[in-house]
């Protein structure tokens, strides 16, 4: 039986947000002050590819300064989102017992078979 299921993302986990950050291309600052355009912002930093400025989090939201896409293309922020996702939801299956395989969809979605677990 297949369950559809869209969420909205907040960064908790950093191991996850570590293995997505990996598997998108982008850098992982790490803690700290780190400068926007306007204003330094305290909290969690991953440089996306070709960004001028890193993204932040702090307590799961997330601060950026793209300047409308001219300073980063949005869609690299949305497949960061995307993956740390998937890395969550593999990580939870996992921890029920669950084997897991990821499966990219022709429309850029990723579908993850569990199978196995039960408790």
């Amino acid at each position: 039986m297949s369950h559809i299921a869209e969420i909205a993302v907040q960064f908790k986990d950093m191991d996850c947000l570590r293995r997505a950050a990996a598997s998108c291309g982008a850098e992982v600052i790490g803690e700290g002050e780190h400068r926007l355009f306007g204003a330094s912002v305290k909290g969690f930093a991953v440089k996306l590819k070709d960004w001028q400025y890193s993204v932040v989090i702090q307590d799961g939201k997330v601060s950026f300064d793209n300047f409308r896409g001219l300073w980063g293309k949005i869609e690299g922020l949305n497949a960061l989102r995307q993956r740390y996702a998937v890395e969550v939801a593999k990580k939870a299956a996992r921890q029920k017992g669950m084997s897991v395989r990821e499966v990219k969809q022709a429309n850029g979605t990723v579908r993850l078979v569990c199978q196995g677990g039960g408790r």
